[in-house]
C-alpha cells in the first residue's frame, strides 16, 4: 500500500484507491544515471541518413549526400 501524508491510502482522480500505476514507482536511483540502459549506437551519419529519409531538409541532404548512402541499393 502507497500511503499519503495522512498514512491513508491513496485515490486517484477518481477518489478509488489508485494502483502502482496511478502514484508512479516511488523512488529515484540517481546512480542508474551513468547507466541509462539501452542506447543506439549510431553517429552523425546515421541521423543524417534518417532526417534525409523523411525530407526533413532536402538542402542538408543535398549537401550532405556525398557522405552518406541513403538507401541499401546505392550501397551495392
Amino acid at each position: 500500500m502507497q500511503a499519503d501524508n495522512k498514512k491513508e491510502s491513496m485515490l486517484n482522480a477518481s477518489l478509488v484507491k489508485a494502483t502502482p500505476f496511478g502514484y508512479g514507482a516511488g523512488r529515484v536511483h540517481a546512480n542508474r544515471v551513468t547507466d541509462p540502459g539501452l542506447v543506439y549506437d549510431i553517429g552523425i551519419k546515421d541521423y543524417l541518413r534518417f532526417l534525409c529519409a523523411i525530407d526533413y531538409d532536402r538542402f542538408c541532404c543535398s549537401h550532405h549526400q556525398q557522405d552518406i548512402q541513403l538507401s541499401l541499393r546505392d550501397a551495392q
